[in-house]
């Protein structure tokens, strides 16, 4: 199996899924709205903001998408990056 190395000022994110339906039960179109929050995978060496296996924050539609052995992961930009969940 490859793995999948960010370089430079790229952040690699596995996006989370949306929710299929609400808490009160609608469905939402996958087409609907966009994720704006990933758990980073890895990150190049320009990067001093994110550490790996953060939750972060990001501008809806930003990065570049890329599938890989099934999965949807996404390359951002450091400077796209809003901020990082702190679970405690």
């Amino acid at each position: 199996m490859a793995t999948i190395k960010a370089l430079g000022e790229q952040i690699l994110v596995l996006p989370e899924e949306l929710e299929e339906t609400t808490t009160s039960g609608i469905y939402v179109a996958a087409t609907s709205e966009k994720p704006n929050k990933g758990k980073v995978i890895n990150f190049g060496t320009e990067v001093s903001a994110v550490n790996e296996n953060d939750i972060i924050i990001y501008i809806k539609g930003a990065g570049e998408p890329l599938e890989h052995d099934g999965e949807n992961y996404l390359f951002l930009k450091e400077k796209d990056v809003l901020g990082v969940i702190n679970i405690e």
